[in-house]
């Protein structure tokens, strides 16, 4: 379902800049999402976006995880230390 949403994202995206002739309907979809400096226009894809953010929320709560389970930890030590 995520991923049907994503494409009609970009099929809409795509739909909007042939509205208003920021693309020609028979251009290569592909140079839309080339980088400037590659020679296309520099569009971001929704499903990379999407999977780079899911990748960076994932990376992050596992960190945030990680430091909380050795920040408890430390304080179990701490406690039997001081017992």
């Amino acid at each position: 379902m995520i991923r049907k949403n994503k494409k009609k994202i970009d099929r809409k995206t795509r739909k909007v800049l042939t509205m208003y002739k920021m693309h020609h309907p028979k251009a290569d979809i592909d140079r839309l999402y080339v980088k400037r400096k590659g020679g296309g226009r520099g569009l971001l894809q929704i499903e990379a976006t999407y999977k780079a953010e899911i990748i960076n929320i994932a990376e992050y709560l596992n960190t945030k995880y990680t430091l909380t389970i050795k920040h408890l930890l430390f304080q179990v030590l701490k406690a039997i230390k001081l017992t």
